[in-house]
């Protein structure tokens, strides 16, 4: 099964929501349920190697910027800093074999 690594918010300004999921837009639906402004996918890549992967780099992705966390899974980044933390975990961890000894 595929999942993803999606960035989700309401403004291109953040906050953002860093997260994984196997259906992204059911996730959007989830999340739109207790958020007052509309929000919106800006990015999401397949993680081709499995639901365990997708988590472990999610868990990366919010190790490394624990600084900028505001609540839950929403972090204090512009939607662009945010992509650029996905692709950067994905380029870095994404083949690594090992991955589960950084987190």
């Amino acid at each position: 099964m595929e999942s993803y690594i999606c960035v989700i918010a309401s403004r291109e300004e953040g906050p953002v929501k860093i997260g994984y999921s196997d259906d992204p837009s059911r996730r959007l639906k989830q999340l739109q349920t207790g958020h007052p402004e509309t929000l919106r996918i800006f990015y999401q890549e397949e993680i081709g190697y499995g639901r365990r992967k997708a988590s472990l780099l999610e868990r990366i992705i919010h190790k490394q910027n624990v600084h900028k966390r505001l609540k839950g899974e929403w972090y204090d980044l512009t939607v662009e800093n945010a992509i650029l933390e996905v692709q950067y975990a994905i380029i870095r961890f994404g083949e690594d074999g090992n991955l589960h000894n950084y987190v």
